[in-house]
This record gives structure tokens, sequence and C-alpha cells, in this order.
């Protein structure tokens, strides 16, 4: 088993039935009200169904017996592609943190996967289970993507250790999360009794098969994915004597499988740049070359709309220091036009420009060392 996300994927769920407390499968949280599990696994319940949900992450995060009511989408009997059951809670759940749905195409084939789900002896299925047995744990294992189109677009894949805990009943409406970027690629609706062989509703289907309310929730509320936590730390290490001693190996590692993510991630080109110059300032030979792709992804992400101060705050400073500041001019959107940026970055945000691309002389720069932590 992996270590991440385990400790750090807050949102998984364990469905029980109201009547008795038995385990029907797996769910996550998708906004703090809102989370997905598989219509069959409601299927025999009364229409609209009442399930309970309990957060299996433990520590502040510990709901137990939260009631949520639990919908199908249309057209989901006899399409495994629409096996999608939205449950509702009548309020937030406290301290929740929603699972991040991937965008675009699923995984391709030999992507390394991480399944979640309460088979029986880790949390068991009401079929034969015990609601004694409704505390336990769940279980991640370990699966290998094996393409996408499957019985109208699923994604298949298998168990990627031959002596763990395969993909089995009490898995279905449970996670699949790619291991290196900490976001959540489908969802897993079946496997193949006696074999190794699962599916699962890719991430992109299940955002165009929620309800418009929900999917517009969910766009508005897309947070970076959890593998850029690593990235952070790496450059905000900290030394035996308290400075910034940033582990850029580390950060470039934990960047390589966000890079192909798109711009509506705005902190990947952040933290992407500030990975790039590594301690230098922009108009150093060694990292000119740079210079034209990082301005190209920040443009990307000012384009979509989702450039945050900070980013524009760091572009301002690459563009002062690395194009203007070596005679080659500008173009709109203009440093004179990002700088104001630098007056509503986050103190954070500001000492890591300011300790990581080191350019004094940097209007933007003066203006963000003005908002650094005292």
């Amino acid at each position: 088993m992996s270590d991440f996300p385990g400790p750090a994927a807050p949102w998984r769920l364990r469905v029980r039935r109201s009547a008795d407390g038995a385990v029907l499968g797996t769910g996550f949280l998708i906004l703090p009200d809102t989370a997905l599990t598989c219509a069959h696994v409601i299927a025999e319940e009364d229409s609209p169904a009442e399930v309970l949900i309990d957060l299996a992450a433990g520590g502040p995060h510990g709901t137990r017996g939260a009631r949520a009511a639990a919908v199908p989408v249309a057209g989901w009997s006899g399409d495994m592609s629409r096996d999608i059951a939205v449950l509702s809670l009548p309020h937030r759940l406290p301290d929740a943190v929603p699972a991040v749905l991937a965008t675009g195409p699923p995984p391709s084939t030999a992507t390394p996967l991480l399944a979640f789900g309460f088979p029986r002896g880790f949390g068991a299925p009401a079929g034969g289970g015990r609601a004694d047995e409704a505390t336990g744990p769940g279980v991640w294992t370990r699966v290998v993507a094996e393409g996408a189109g499957f019985d109208g677009g699923l994604l298949q894949y298998t168990s990627a250790e031959p002596h763990s805990t395969p993909v089995q009943q009490g898995f279905s409406g449970g996670p699949v999360v790619d291991d290196r970027t900490g976001l959540v690629v489908a969802m897993t609706t079946h496997a193949k009794p006696g074999q190794a062989i699962s599916y699962g509703i890719p991430a992109q289907a299940l955002r165009d098969r929620l309800p418009p309310d929900v999917a517009e929730r969910v766009r508005g509320g897309t947070r970076p994915p959890p593998a850029l936590a690593r990235v952070a730390a790496a450059l905000n290490r900290r030394g035996p004597g308290g400075g910034r001693a940033p582990d850029f190996a580390t950060a470039r590692a934990s960047l390589a499988a966000l890079l192909s993510l798109g711009p509506e991630h705005s902190d990947i080109a952040y933290y992407a740049a500030l990975t790039a110059f590594g301690g230098r300032r922009p108009r150093e030979t060694a990292v000119v070359d740079v210079l034209p792709r990082l301005d190209r992804r920040f443009r990307e992400s000012y384009e979509a709309g989702a450039a945050t101060p900070h980013l524009r705050a760091l572009w301002a400073v690459f563009k002062e220091d690395g194009f203007i500041g070596r005679g080659l001019g500008d173009r709109p959107p203009r440093a004179g036009e990002l700088s104001p940026s630098a007056d509503h970055t986050a103190p954070r945000h500001a000492d890591e420009i300011c300790d990581l691309v080191p350019t004094p002389e940097s209007p933007t720069w003066q203006r963000l060392d003005r908002r650094r932590r005292p």
C-alpha cells in the first residue's frame, strides 16, 4: 500500500443502509455537502433513498452516521457509464475537504492508480455482511489502467499486486486516484468475479453527468491538485537555522505528473516557475531559455480567467527582470498592468517569490517585499 493518498484523502466515505447500518458500498465527497456513489449501490433502497455516510479518514474528519438523500442520475438503469448517484446532505460536514475530480482524457494505459473500497473484512458490504463490521477502515489497493472505451466509455484497470486485496464487492462507488497527483480519475462501478479486472466511470464523464446545479458548484470550487502541496513543501523547506532551504529536486519530481493538467490550475504554473528559476533571477543565462515556456503557461492561465494575484505578481517580476531588463520589451498584459496584484498577494506567497526569485531592482519585487510576513 502507498502512504499517499491514504492520510491525505479525508473525503472517502462508507455508505450504509439507514435501517440497520449495514454497509452498502463506498463513496466520496465532491463538495462539502455533496458526494457520489454508484446508483446500483442504493438501487434497492426506497426512492429517493436515505442512507448513512461515514467519513473514513478519522481524526477531525471522522463524521459518522450523517444522513444523506441519494438520487440516481437520469437514465442509469442498464447503462454502466451512467451508474451514478448523488448523495446530498442537509448541511456541510464539519471541516470537510472534498476530492478533486480530474478533467480531460482518462489515464493512459499502464498508469499506476489506487482504488479504495470497503470489501468484506474492511467494513463488509451488506450482502452477507454484518452491521458490526461497519466500522472497518476500508482499504487502498494498487491497480493499473488498461485503457478506456469499455461498455460505453468505462475505464478498465487490473490489480497490480497478485497478493493484495483485489477490487471486488464493496468497492462500488469508490474513488480511483492517480497516486502522482492525488486527483480522482474514476469511480469504480464493478469488477469481473474471480478476475483481477475492474471498471470505473472516468472523472470527466462524472463531471459531464452531474446535475447542472451540482456541476456548476464543482466547477466553481475546483481546488489545486493535492500533489501540489508536496511541491510547495519542498520549496518552503527550512534548514537547521530556520532559513529557507528549498529542495528543488523533489519539487521537480513532484511537478512532473502535474504539468499536463489544464490552465485552470494556475498554481501549477506558479510553482513550475519558482522551481525552474531554482533560486536564480530570470535574467541569468541558466534560466532565460525557459522564460518563453513559462510566459506561455502564465498567459494560458490568465486567458482562462484563472490567474491568481500571486501568479500575476510573479509574472510581472519575471517580465521586469527577464524581458524588460534584458531590453526585450514587453507585450500585453504588460508588467505595469500586472504589478498591482502584488498588493493583493498573500504574505506567504510574497515570501516565496522574494526568497526564490531574488530581483530587488524589480518594482514588483519591492512591492512584494513590503507584503512579506514580519
